[in-house]
């Protein structure tokens, strides 16, 4: 049987985290102070993850000979409609590639998780005009070392959502600021022979650019269409199966 859930915007919360108004401390840093047991912690999450995804979610990833094709760091812009997969599908999706995930502070709050995002390299937001300096640094490092990041534009997680959300805005600041190149990540929702819960069905496309011909915000709205195009396009012909409806109230 079908669930209904009623929204009045987009930025409502459908998932509560223990704290969800938790803050930062002024003093937190991005910086991996303990490499070694990040190492550990990220490829045990990814092993451990990806039994996780693929057994208990049912979750296909395709498109990801496109990432590791890139060399050097990427961006990945991706649907936010799993409390748990989020965090464990990028991993997959990186093709081998450390990949590192934008999260809310509320988070870290999530009981055994939270204590392991970081090491597991999360990219907390910042709270601040002095964090954002710091956060910005890091993002660049990352990249630059050739990692993967990944980024939920839609900011707020909706179980099942078979509909692609407005991205919030600003959120293309920072593959135009590197011009670096961005994949859109799109999760759909397929019938299953058996059991009430659907298959998922995780599609990369791109790469795409920044045009550095055009100024910095047209460089935005530009790649924010085309990911935003590329999400719309499979969420229209491969979302076969609604588990959860969202209701505008």
């Amino acid at each position: 049987m079908q669930r209904e859930q009623f929204y009045h915007e987009f930025t409502d919360d459908f998932v509560a985290s223990p704290e969800q108004e938790r803050t930062l401390p002024a003093d937190y840093s991005w910086h991996q102070e303990r490499p070694h047991l990040a190492h550990l912690v990220y490829w045990g999450a990814r092993l451990l993850g990806g039994l996780y995804v693929r057994v208990f979610l049912h979750v296909q990833v395709r498109g990801r000979a496109k990432v590791a094709r890139i060399k050097g760091g990427a961006f990945i812009y991706a649907n936010h409609t799993q409390p748990v997969g989020d965090v464990f599908v990028p991993m997959l999706a990186g093709a081998g590639k450390r990949v590192d995930t934008v999260a809310a502070p509320a988070n870290l709050s999530v009981p055994v998780l939270g204590r392991l995002l970081k090491l597991g390299g999360a990219l907390v937001l910042p709270q601040s005009m002095h964090q954002l300096a710091a956060f910005n640094r890091e993002v660049r490092s990352r990249i630059a070392s050739g990692h993967v990041v990944t980024v939920y534009p839609e900011a707020h997680v909706w179980p099942y959502a078979t509909i692609i959300r407005p991205f919030v805005p600003g959120s293309m600041h920072y593959p135009v600021a590197s011009n670096t190149p961005v994949f859109a990540m799109t999760t759909t929702y397929q019938r299953r022979r058996c059991g009430r819960k659907p298959r998922i069905t995780v599609d990369i496309d791109g790469p795409f650019m920044p045009d550095e011909q055009l100024p910095r915000k047209k460089q935005q709205s530009q790649l924010t269409a085309q990911v935003q195009a590329a999400m719309h396009s499979r969420a229209q012909a491969q979302n076969t199966y609604t588990y959860i409806k969202y209701t505008k109230k």
